[in-house]
């Protein structure tokens, strides 16, 4: 394995060798040389070092106002009872936190602490599915009796799809007539 050598210097090596080349120039001068400036030549002053550079002072922070993604009292108070009703009107979580428009983080910590429950997603599934079975019984008195002009006018009349009408012929046992 190979040393990797450390500077400790504490000075900039530019620093280092403007300091050299100064001495050069005065014992130049010392011995009687002279020096000739060209025409067009201008004297720049040097860049300073970071050392001699001080920093701008950054203006102090105020904290007046509350950030944006903070909430007041107020405003959480009326989040939360948006939730509460949204969760006794039988809601998804999802409506309900589109509702308050939230975010999800913020949803779930206010239902964790105010122990707001929603249904469970299969129980609104079945309760979904209890709803449209409902609306097939309701529709087979009407489908018994187009049922003998035939699928497409059955359909058009109860306002419903065809497919409808044969899945709810095939679960009731309705035998449907060719349309002529």
């Amino acid at each position: 394995m190979s040393m990797i050598p450390i500077d400790y210097r504490t000075r900039h090596p530019l620093e280092d060798r403007r300091e050299q080349l100064a001495g050069q120039v005065e014992q130049y001068l010392a011995g009687g040389g002279h020096i000739t400036e060209l025409p067009g030549f201008i004297e720049r002053i040097p860049f300073p070092s970071r050392k001699v550079v001080t920093a701008t002072p950054k203006p102090p922070r105020r904290r007046e106002a509350p950030k944006k993604h903070r909430i007041t009292i107020e405003e959480e108070a009326r989040l939360i009872q948006l939730i509460q009703i949204a969760a006794e009107a039988g809601q998804s979580r999802t409506q309900a936190r589109e509702t308050a428009g939230i975010g999800k983080m913020l949803f779930m910590a206010l239902c964790f602490e105010n122990n707001i429950v929603f249904p469970d997603v299969a129980e609104l599934a079945r309760s979904k599915s209890d709803k449209m079975a409902e609306a097939r019984r309701a529709l087979v008195p009407k489908i018994e009796a187009y049922a003998h002009l035939g699928v497409a006018t059955c359909a058009i009349r109860c306002g419903v799809s065809e497919t409808t009408v044969r899945k709810i012929a095939r679960e009731f046992g309705i035998t449907l007539g060719v349309s002529q």
